[in-house]
């Protein structure tokens, strides 16, 4: 199912939604429907732009560039998008005809995907069992596997308005675990506020900026310490490196080599932590 019963909702309501919900998910995370409640009440701009893109998107990826400043040390690339969003007021549309440019070479079919509208169910999924151990399905089954996760556990979206909405933000939902394969992110709060980034670098959604604070609330110093000079950078250099990964059919690049994609597709996989010197 892609969306359960939809709820109409004025604007008060939704508000009150994503209130109960954000608290909610912030006493406790593992909560799935109030993150899914959260991410659909304050996230249909975001939505209606996603959609926008995979309509117009050609049968050829849109490849983000990364733009560097004069000074390769400056942490100045890393907040800009985020800062443009927020405090100058720029659009997705401003940011992204900034740093974008069509490669023809390349496969993602959007529009197929918006036609077809596939669904990552067990029953269409399954065969990647089967497949050869350096692809990408492959990778992809050894990480629902390994975690004992069911394609088949995400909430239906109740809150869009639409079923192209719907669908899109359904799809957002479940090629979730298809990224933490790509990045190589595991699944504790760590990875998943890391992988948050990245959504939000992708898809603009206010939900997964709350996430990642939400997340690092409950870090320790240690923790919160590895995370912004460690995994908050490499994730905004990822999200913005990385192609429109809303327009791409995973599902039938299943059979090709995980590190051939990861390269067609700009994904940098995450890094191990540096270790540090000795009396540091």
């Amino acid at each position: 199912m892609v969306g359960g019963a939809r709820v109409q909702l004025n604007l008060w309501q939704q508000a009150a939604v994503a209130l109960g919900s954000a608290v909610g998910a912030l006493l406790d995370p593992r909560r799935a429907d109030l993150i899914a409640a959260l991410g659909e009440t304050t996230g249909k701009p975001a939505f209606e732009r996603v959609l926008a893109r995979m309509k117009s998107s050609p049968e050829g990826r849109v490849s983000l560039v990364f733009i560097s400043f004069s000074d390769a040390n400056t942490k100045a690339y890393m907040i800009l998008p985020l800062m443009a969003v927020f405090v100058l007021g720029l659009s997705e549309n401003h940011i992204l005809s900034a740093i974008a440019y069509a490669s023809p070479t390349a496969t993602a079919l959007s529009q197929a995907v918006l036609l077809e509208r596939p669904r990552v169910i067990s029953a269409n999924v399954g065969h990647a069992w089967d497949l050869p151990e350096n692809s990408f399905g492959a990778a992809y089954a050894k990480f629902m596997g390994s975690r004992n996760f069911s394609p088949d556990d995400r909430p239906p979206v109740r809150f869009m308005e639409t079923e192209e909405l719907v669908y899109v933000a359904m799809r957002a939902r479940e090629v979730h675990d298809f990224w933490h394969t790509l990045f190589g992110l595991p699944t504790n709060l760590m990875g998943e506020s890391a992988l948050k980034v990245i959504e939000f670098e992708q898809m603009l959604l206010p939900m997964c900026m709350m996430s990642v604070v939400g997340g690092t609330a409950r870090f320790s110093a240690k923790q919160r310490s590895l995370f912004y000079q460690h995994y908050f950078p490499w994730a905004l250099r990822a999200g913005m490196q990385s192609t429109d990964l809303m327009c791409i059919y995973y599902e039938k690049h299943f059979h090709e080599d995980l590190e051939a994609v990861r390269q067609r597709w700009g994904i940098t996989p995450a890094p191990p932590p540096h270790p540090r010197p000795n009396g540091a």
